[in-house]
């Protein structure tokens, strides 16, 4: 494989990719060649074989001791080091500390200066001494015959963000987090852990790097956070592709760790990432709720320390954190019937608002609640409201996706699955049979170039169809609506009255899209969502919550007015202010300033 490799006998600042039988312009010499003529002793380690080579350096695999206890001994020229102005000990000593607190970072156990002999070329070195890990690398892991389960390759992104996590409380960054600096250790001895999917599992950063590089990466670095970022992708195309078993949670799976690898690939100024929210997310869904849904298992705190914010809390847990004081009215306000824009600053509550109207939300049962009273109040709603969020439906890697409608009406078609799972689960015979047929119709007549969709009886058949779509359309633009989307959404909602006559009958359809916002997609983007979304209709309407800077920057009419005559367009908006402020004592949403706009046509 291509990678970045430096002469050991001429340095130079290229980054470009290389081959190791490639050869260096000024000696002629292969970039291998430290792995071929290897010395066989360094200092009191004896050499047993090379383990792999890095930009600086090389990895050897050594003995120690009397009984010959395995070590990864690396090699770097001190001339390398010099050229590029690196600092040998300080790394070490930051290697040291920072290893003391992880068990994702290979231990440090031994530094020291020797003269090696690399054939008949014989070159002064920095040597460090690291606990061996055994197992294979991770680039030999994606290439490897055998196709890794879902839960695997879940447990290999929970250790990576736990190096994450464990690198930014340490204040540092890696900076070479490659394929081939990841081990994947295999201890089949490994007593079992209930904090573990698998337990034999562990992946391990073995090389230190630039560790004590506080800087960000430059052009000739991804970054820690883009480099897992392409690991899990990497991982779950491997699952998509060549799946080891065709269950439902492999494709759960897979599309919950595509999720946050897109996290992962945001642009900095979009991060707003909490590592330990990620890695819950993924554990809840791999351990827990393969068997049990979100909706009828309950919010649990496992430690003082653990966080849940609006971005990661699932609708259904929201009746649980979101207070209402008595005297608030602008609750109400939001279940208006029609098409809304919420805007505010951001942390003013506007996510936990939007969740508050989705239907796992709206159904959530109180203890001792009986079903037919939950039922009841559904049906006093007249409303039906489906989550999405942009920062979990777009890809990061294209801000102006033009497959956008598309994206949107399958992750639309997946949340009307999951509803009709959840009503069932309430009463059994308020939802007809064949509700999942009913949603692949839908579809179907909304969607061209599908083949065989209208055929999907199953509900297991319609998710797992619907998430390899998601995933897919996150690679490619491979279906189109087969009309504009006023008149499409109308379509797809109409599939409701098919799924629950008794309860849906006579409801109004709300797409709840959240953070439409220039942090996840471009002006343009928003500008033509808004434009072509915001569409009053007796059936549905759309609601967004975005913040009130980027409203300002793309807002146009639905009839595509140019930013000169904004301003005439928006006297012709009914605006109210609503206040969202956090009470210091009791966590309470009261008023403070937020801009509600709602849409009159």
């Amino acid at each position: 494989m291509a990678d970045k490799y430096c002469c050991f006998l001429h340095p130079k600042k290229d980054y470009g990719l290389k081959e190791l039988d490639d050869a260096c312009s000024d000696c002629g010499r292969p970039y291998g060649f430290p792995l071929r003529e290897h010395p066989s002793l360094i200092g009191e380690y004896r050499i047993e074989k090379p383990a792999g080579r890095g930009f600086y350096g090389v990895t050897y695999r050594a003995l120690a001791g009397r009984f010959g206890e395995p070590k990864a001994v690396k090699v770097i020229p001190k001339a390398i080091y010099q050229f590029f102005g690196k600092d040998f000990n300080k790394e070490c000593e930051a290697h040291h500390a920072l290893a003391q607190n992880t068990e994702h970072l290979a231990g440090i156990e031994n530094a020291f200066d020797a003269d090696v002999k690399f054939g008949e070329i014989i070159l002064p070195c920095h040597i460090a001494v690291l606990r061996w890990i055994e197992g294979n690398t991770l680039y030999d892991v994606l290439v490897e015959e055998r196709k890794l389960e879902a839960t695997e390759v879940a447990q290999i992104a929970l250790d990576l963000l736990s190096l994450l996590d464990e690198l930014q409380r340490g204040g540092k960054r890696h900076n070479d987090l490659h394929k081939k600096n990841i081990v994947i250790e295999n201890n089949k001895n490994a007593p079992p852990r209930t904090d573990r999917i698998h337990a034999d599992l562990r992946a391990v950063a073995v090389d230190f790097g630039s560790i004590d590089d506080a800087s960000l990466s430059g052009e000739s670095r991804i970054g820690d956070l883009n480099n897992v970022g392409h690991h899990i992708r990497d991982l779950t195309k491997q699952i998509r592709e060549n799946p080891a078993s065709e269950t439902d949670l492999n494709w759960r799976l897979a599309f919950a760790l595509d999720q946050t690898a897109r996290s992962l690939l945001r642009e900095p100024t979009s991060q707003r990432l909490s590592f330990a929210d990620l890695r819950s997310e993924i554990s809840t869904l791999a351990i827990h709720r393969a068997r049990t849904p979100v909706w009828r298992s309950s919010l649990e705190l496992k430690s003082f320390s653990e966080h849940y914010n609006a971005q990661t809390i699932e609708s259904a847990y929201v009746p649980n954190l979101f207070v209402l004081p008595a005297h608030a009215t602008w609750l109400s306000e939001v279940r208006t019937l029609g098409p809304q824009v919420i805007s505010g600053m951001r942390g003013c509550g506007k996510t936990m608002l939007l969740k508050s109207l989705d239907f796992h939300a709206r159904a959530f049962r109180e203890q001792a609640e009986e079903a037919d009273a939950v039922i009841s109040k559904l049906k006093k709603d007249r409303f039906v409201g489906l989550f999405l969020a942009c920062a979990k439906l777009l890809d990061q890697a294209n801000k102006s996706p033009g497959n956008l409608h598309v994206r949107l009406l399958v992750g639309y078609a997946l949340a009307a699955l999951r509803i009709a799972q959840h009503l069932r689960d309430l009463k059994p015979t308020a939802v007809d049979a064949r509700f999942a047929a009913y949603i692949a119709q839908a579809l179907a007549e909304c969607l061209s170039r599908l083949d065989g969709l209208s055929d999907i009886a199953s509900e297991f058949k319609l998710e797992e169809f619907l998430v390899r779509t998601q995933l897919r359309l996150g690679q490619e633009d491979f279906l189109t609506l087969k009309s504009s989307p006023v008149n499409v959404f109308p379509v797809f909602a109409g599939v409701f009255e098919k799924i629950s006559p008794e309860v849906f009958g006579e409801s109004h359809i709300l797409f709840l899209l959240d953070d439409v916002s220039t942090r996840f997609i471009s002006e343009e983007t928003i500008s033509e969502l808004i434009s072509e979304l915001l569409f009053s209709n007796e059936k549905c309407s759309f609601k967004f919550t975005t913040e009130a800077q980027t409203l300002e920057l793309v807002l146009k009419s639905p009839g595509r007015m140019s930013h000169r005559k904004k301003a005439t367009f928006l006297n012709r908006l009914k605006t109210s202010c609503l206040r969202l402020k956090q009470k210091g004592n009791g966590g309470c949403l009261t008023l403070q300033r937020c801009l509600y706009m709602r849409w009159k046509f």
